[in-house]
């Protein structure tokens, strides 16, 4: 029987049911000073009932009414009635967001032009400064609500997460001595086949023109074959485009798309 289940008080799984999940995201809790959830559709629900699916939001916005929380609700682009669920519950677009994947068969050479390796721990402390200098893409970033550098410190948690265990490895690019980019690397078993994610990836706006994003990336598709994965995925928002031209030369394919929508509440 597909029911709800409600706990915010001990939860992974805060809310579950009629094709709905809803999580906590403790470290962006920490980050934005405001509770944070997110809200996903699995991809083959139970119910695919609007008045289900709304019931679901009124409970969502019960619990958080009254505190300071934020719900960040990703959906299938294709899914139009989650999509007008969201819509007329009050939940604002902030991206969308394109899964690339790749089949590992041709991996392109690096240019050759820049060192890579992995990194070292008195790195990080200029990863991070990398990181929260980097990116303007995000679903935080395009969220007015959202302070800028409350976004910007969460890129930099992200990678020091990474380099503190969260990420199976991370690559580094170095000019002079100097760190100019990185990447983070996971590698996940899902169902059938090993994959390589590509959960990170930053270049320094002054070396933006140098192949670095390349090899960067080309390292990683390397990481992944040599792991034994069978497929790498990457995924950006729609208006990155140079991200998206960069995935697309190195042999990635569009696979999927998605929406991220945002709700507040005080």
């Amino acid at each position: 029987m597909d029911t709800f289940r409600m706990d915010f008080n001990n939860c992974k799984h805060v809310l579950r049911g009629k094709g709905l999940r809803l999580q906590e995201r403790p470290w962006e809790t920490a980050i934005f000073k405001v509770d944070v959830y997110s809200l996903s559709f699995e991809e083959k629900p139970v119910s695919q009932n609007e008045s289900d699916w709304l019931e679901a939001l009124k409970r969502v916005d019960a619990e958080c009414r009254g505190k300071k929380s934020l719900v960040s609700a990703r959906v299938s682009s294709l899914n139009s009635k989650a999509i007008e669920c969201l819509e007329e519950n009050g939940y604002r677009l902030m991206e969308c967001y394109l899964e690339f994947k790749h089949d590992l068969v041709d991996i392109p050479a690096e240019s050759g032009m820049n060192r890579i390796g992995r990194f070292m721990l008195s790195e990080v402390p200029f990863m991070e400064e990398l990181a929260a200098t980097s990116f303007r893409y995000s679903r935080f970033h395009m969220d007015p609500r959202i302070p800028i550098a409350d976004s910007d410190k969460s890129r930099a948690e992200w990678v020091k997460n990474a380099c503190n265990g969260r990420a199976d490895e991370v690559f580094v690019a170095r000019s002079s001595d100097c760190l100019v980019g990185f990447s983070a690397c996971m590698l996940k078993d899902c169902e059938d086949l090993k994959m390589g994610i590509l959960d990170l990836i930053a270049v320094h706006p002054d070396f933006r023109s140098k192949r670095i994003g390349w090899d960067l990336t080309c390292r990683f598709l390397a990481f992944c074959r040599e792991n034994g994965c069978r497929m790498a995925k990457v995924g950006t928002q729609a208006h990155n485009h140079p991200s998206i031209r960069l995935y697309e030369r190195i042999g990635f394919l569009v696979k999927r798309s998605f929406y991220t929508f945002h709700k507040h509440f005080h």
